[in-house]
């Protein structure tokens, strides 16, 4: 059996970028943020953006980093409920063929499109919340009606009617859900804020340690 990686987990690094996250699903539950970034590392900026919907993928997020090869950029995984902070940051397996990175690559949110990101978050948890109500049935209306057409035979009026009918339905549940979606938006960005808040505590805290300790022993 052929060790070649397939097209939808490619990575492009050695053995240890194939340890680190690819899809979103790997996405450590903590986010990472600068002072993880080991000293003259690069760190590639990018902006957030949301994934072109299909037949039933959920909504997602990802980030669309610049790049100098062919491909002009890259799209790289992102959480739904990501923090959209200048001081996170993500290492994850590099999807560039020509920039392979044998340890991974840094990312980061571009601080100059930092309010088109923050646009892009609350467009995408909406959406998600709106997907995550819909009952496996509204799920399945909406798969056939994205579905492309191959030259079958026309839908008869009944069945017009009926995905008419289910369509309406789908859009009174998102109407009925626009309040929960805006309080479990603002909980899961609470959430995330917390984590980054008590990784600078910490961090705060062993840099006083440290302080005290050193002044305990030049006292003494």
């Amino acid at each position: 059996m052929s060790n070649k990686p397939t097209p939808k987990n490619r990575c492009f690094g050695g053995q240890g970028a194939r340890s680190l996250p690819f899809h979103g699903g790997q996405l450590p539950a903590v986010p990472l943020t600068a002072t993880d970034v080991p000293p003259d590392t690069p760190v590639l900026p990018g902006t957030l953006t949301r994934g072109i919907p299909k037949q039933n993928v959920r909504p997602s997020l990802s980030l669309c980093v610049p790049c100098t090869c062919t491909k002009h950029k890259h799209f790289y995984a992102c959480s739904i409920y990501c923090y959209v902070d200048v001081e996170v940051r993500s290492h994850q397996q590099s999807r560039c063929r020509k920039h392979q990175a044998p340890d991974g690559i840094w990312l980061a949110l571009d601080p100059g499109r930092l309010g088109r990101s923050r646009t892009t978050v609350q467009e995408g948890r909406e959406a998600f919340l709106e997907w995550k109500a819909l009952s496996p049935a509204e799920r399945n209306a909406i798969r056939k009606d994205r579905a492309p057409s191959r030259g079958g035979a026309a839908e008869s009026p009944t069945t017009q009617r009926g995905d008419r009918s289910m369509n309406s339905l789908v859009q009174d549940i998102r109407a009925a859900h626009t309040e929960l979606r805006s309080r479990e938006v603002e909980l899961q960005a609470a959430r995330s804020q917390a984590r980054i808040c008590k990784k600078r505590i910490a961090i705060a805290r062993a840099k006083l340690d440290a302080l005290l300790d050193e002044l305990a022993t030049g006292q003494s």
